[in-house]
């Protein structure tokens, strides 16, 4: 008769322990690990929150309403002339130009390598109104169903299209609106070099005014529009925002922005409503247009607002009896 050898029995109930015990352990480690990492990313996650809800909250007290809406489609229109397409326009073309669901450039000549709808009108500051009757009667005739709002604006302009249309969807395009940055001379209008924007109903008022004769047959530009629908009693509102900030600029910006400096005459004696101060406060966070704006800017504030990405740095420090180190968690929000 064979006997085993009575140490194998404790060899293997050893062996088996130590198995047991080595994959609790890799257990335990391994949820440790885990619950580790999704504190963190909890924790990256709340950060994230807290910031998407300041957003949320500044909309709201913008007067945005963050509520599914449907998008406003809005037609671009940009008077310009055959020797500014190279620069001017071409810069509006290639920057904010591209996020209008229509942009028509208009100017005394056709050209259609840009392209640009030519118009039978002269060119030159005295001339303007002409072209903007023209231009404005070319798109009631073949765009007026094509877009809610027609958006005017200087080939000198920027527009953040995202944040027109924040603004305008507040609004029914059935009804009439003439959106603009007012001032209170010649009865109040909106300035031109700001851009103003009409509802589907005012381009409709516009055309009938002008074949009722109520518009006048010279004068400057943007005054000439404002008293064309003030005979049919449409009227330029403020656009300030809810903390009377404003949200179109006619003036440079720059200048606007230095606490403490007296700002432009104009500014102080003109704007609707009053009173009228510089500093950070002047400027909503949420501006709509921007004025005086030669191209090089407007390839600058393309890139500044659209490309530009700001990284979010997070430093946790361990204790250490040598010196403190760190971990640091980077992300980027866009």
């Amino acid at each position: 008769m064979v006997r085993l050898d009575s140490s194998l029995p404790n060899f293997i109930f050893q062996f088996a322990c130590i198995l047991v015990l080595g994959m609790v352990t890799m257990f335990f480690l391994e949820h440790n690990n885990y619950m580790q990492y999704w504190h963190k990313r909890l924790e990256i996650g709340n950060k994230r929150s807290k910031y998407n809800a300041g957003v949320d909250r500044h909309l709201k007290q913008n007067g945005f309403n963050l509520k599914e809406i449907e998008r406003p489609r809005i037609l671009c229109w940009i008077p310009t002339s055959p020797t500014n397409l190279a620069a001017r326009a071409k810069s509006v073309k290639d920057t904010w130009g591209k996020r209008c669901d229509m942009l028509l450039f208009f100017s005394s000549k056709a050209d259609s390598s840009f392209p640009t709808i030519g118009l039978n009108v002269g060119e030159g500051r005295k001339r303007l109104f002409n072209k903007t009757r023209a231009s404005l009667r070319y798109i009631y005739q073949h765009h007026i169903n094509d877009a809610d709002w027609f958006l005017k604006a200087d080939d000198d302009t920027y527009v953040i299209m995202e944040n027109l249309r924040y603004f305008l969807s507040k609004l029914n395009p059935s009804n009439p609106h003439y959106i603009g940055r007012m001032f209170t001379t010649y009865g109040g209008y909106n300035t031109g070099g700001a851009g103003y924007v009409f509802s589907r109903k005012t381009l409709r008022i516009f055309e009938k005014a002008q074949d009722e004769g109520g518009c006048p047959l010279k004068g400057g530009e943007d005054i000439f529009v404002a008293n064309c629908l003030r005979s049919q009693d449409v009227k330029p509102v403020s656009t300030r925002d809810s903390s009377g900030r404003e949200t179109f600029f006619h003036f440079k910006i720059a200048p606007q922005l230095i606490p403490g400096r007296p700002p432009h005459g104009f500014l102080s004696n003109y704007s609707f409503p009053l009173p009228y101060k510089n500093g950070p406060e002047c400027c909503s966070d949420y501006p709509n247009t921007f004025h005086k704006v030669n191209p090089e800017m407007m390839y600058l504030l393309e890139y500044l607002i659209y490309r530009v990405k700001i990284l979010w740095v997070c430093k946790v420090y361990l204790k250490s009896e040598i010196q403190p180190a760190s971990k640091v968690s980077i992300w980027e929000i866009s």
